[in-house]
């Protein structure tokens, strides 16, 4: 559902502004390049302007940053009111940002801005935007990713303590990957006792209700696991209908292949250009067994720094490659990205392989 004018498709990812971030762009034109979600938390009954004619309500919206007062006015009241429900999640662009005057200084969670509706004012309901991962693999760094955000857990990390480079405190942090029918991997982390207790496992649906996206991974703050919704029952559909499509050597990909695979594109993260990344599309493409012939040279190769990445890499090539059968050689080359040194490797193991038999 959606009030306001047509737009773009709603799946189009446009830059999403923290709530509290809004005070920077105020006073500038109306425009679609922006827009903020947040969950409307009251609504006032429609009123008179007190000393002229016409009429108004307010909301108001929050997310994990601030919350904000939203105006709508005269004839934009009959596009908005009634579809506006409380504690429902909503998208809103395309509005004016004014400096409020006489903000206390005593409330800590007051925005020094508010929000006035026009007539191109869109707003949708977060119910029909439900962002596929390929989507949040493309937003900006600090971009408010949710309600409607929904994975496959691929595989799940052990929780770790980490120092803070801020006000050094120990922080628990948990990483996890999902993918979804876009077959893009995404990293997400789990913080505080929530990474302790997490009860998720690899299968599950994981649906992100609010978290942030810094650089290439998701924070998540709030989430849910097999909700009861459409949308979680669809994936399930699909990932048990990929893992018997996905053809590899050993037969139908299994959970084992798909946590390799993610535990891949974990490893790949740290040396970024040196590795190729995989992904369930390769799997399903290449028809290969992730599981049997590319994560030990990936767990090996983690061990080194990226210096001493690029000196050892022929030594530690070697050695893991006299050990491959053919067809871990063919998809070693899939991974590292095939250049002349890495064939020429190949050919003579799969000589010495031939002539073993």
């Amino acid at each position: 559902m959606h009030c306001g004018r047509e737009t773009i498709p709603s799946d189009v990812a446009t830059t999403v502004m923290p709530i509290l971030n809004i005070q920077e762009i105020t006073d500038k034109l109306p425009t679609d390049a922006w827009s903020f979600i947040g969950k409307v938390i009251n609504k006032t009954k429609v009123q008179n302007l007190s000393g002229r004619n016409g009429k108004y309500f307010y909301f108001e919206v929050v997310d994990t940053t601030s919350k904000i007062k939203c105006w709508v006015y005269n004839e934009e009241i009959p596009a908005f009111y009634s579809h506006l429900k409380i504690n429902s999640f909503y998208k809103i662009q395309n509005v004016w940002v004014k400096k409020k005057t006489n903000v206390p200084t005593n409330l800590t969670y007051q925005h020094t801005c508010h929000i006035i509706f026009q007539n191109e004012t869109v707003m949708h309901k977060m119910d029909d935007l439900i962002r596929s991962l390929e989507i949040v693999n493309k937003v900006e760094t600090e971009t408010t990713i949710g309600p409607l955000v929904f994975g496959i857990i691929t595989m799940i990390g052990d929780f770790q303590n980490l120092k803070s480079t801020f006000d050094k405190k120990i922080l628990k942090v948990r990483e996890i990957i999902i993918t979804d029918k876009s077959r893009t991997n995404i990293q997400i982390n789990i913080w505080d006792e929530d990474s302790v207790h997490f009860l998720g496992q690899v299968g599950d649906v994981i649906q992100i209700k609010n978290g942030v996206k810094f650089n290439d991974i998701v924070s998540i703050y709030n989430f849910e696991i097999n909700s009861k919704s459409q949308q979680t029952r669809l994936l399930k559909i699909w990932y048990e209908d990929y893992k018997h499509r996905s053809v590899t050597y050993n037969g139908p990909c299994n959970e084992e292949d798909l946590c390799a695979c993610a535990r891949i594109f974990q490893l790949t993260r740290q040396f970024k250009g040196t590795l190729r990344s995989l992904s369930l599309e390769d799997i399903h493409r290449q028809r290969i067994s992730i599981s049997r012939c590319l994560l030990k040279p990936y767990e090996e190769i983690q061990h080194l720094d990226q210096e001493k990445l690029k000196l050892d890499l022929k030594k530690l090539d070697l050695k893991i490659m006299s050990q491959m059968t053919n067809e871990e050689l063919d998809t070693l080359l899939l991974v590292r990205g095939r250049n002349r040194r890495l064939q020429k490797l190949t050919e003579v193991i799969k000589s010495q392989n031939l002539s073993k038999e």
